[in-house]
């Protein structure tokens, strides 16, 4: 018995601990230098790995504009952050998240920007993390019903309506777990790093 319960909870918290965990990922700079010159196959590939985790909501690729290269930009969509019962999905990259994203509504959004310099290109990965804002907990029914009887002796009927509208979300700062990972895949679909590189532990500290 004590057996099959060891191997039931890492069942459970082995897809939490792929290569997106932090301290197996090498640390990268944000942003990072990638010495490739050929700008569709730095593009293409960029694309490539952020439709892994998001839905591309706005794309501006690098071009040329009078002789020059300019700046390309990706924004996504925001995507509901995956829970404990989602191992299949990359977008939370520690077990710390994925628990909180099971209990808490959080959403993520990524915001990419490409710039052109010599020998290469400059990728700054910005993930942004939001806590959704709501004015009561879900299907709380405390006072969602009653009648007041304070100040008239009509009585009336109050229906219970649709839930209220989510009024905002509350952003939480980034997420550097997921933007190394992102920048980590990268690189190593562009073959300027292995894949069996590794290092930890990997600091939270932004440059």
């Amino acid at each position: 018995m004590p057996r099959l319960l060891w191997f039931g909870w890492l069942a459970l918290v082995a897809p939490c601990l792929g290569c997106g965990t932090p301290w197996l990922m090498v640390r990268q700079p944000n942003p990072v230098m990638v010495p490739v010159g050929d700008p569709e196959l730095v593009w293409n590939t960029l694309v490539d790995v952020v439709d892994d985790h998001f839905q591309i909501d706005r794309e501006e690729r690098v071009r040329v504009v009078d002789n020059m290269l300019v700046n390309g930009h990706i924004t996504t969509r925001p995507e509901p952050s995956s829970t404990l019962l989602e191992f299949w999905r990359g977008d939370t990259t520690t077990f710390y998240d994925k628990l909180e994203s099971t209990f808490q509504s959080y959403r993520r959004q990524a915001e990419i920007e490409v710039t052109p310099v010599e020998g290469g290109f400059r990728v700054q990965m910005l993930v942004f993390k939001e806590l959704e804002d709501v004015p009561k907990p879900l299907y709380a029914t405390a006072g969602a019903g009653t009648l007041r009887h304070d100040t008239s002796q009509r009585h009336v009927k109050m229906a219970i309506g649709q839930q209220p509208t989510v009024t905002g979300w509350i952003r939480q700062g980034r997420d550097p777990g997921l933007e190394q990972k992102m920048l980590n895949q990268l690189l190593i679909r562009l073959g300027v790093r292995s894949s069996w590189m590794i290092r930890g532990p990997l600091p939270y500290a932004e440059n």
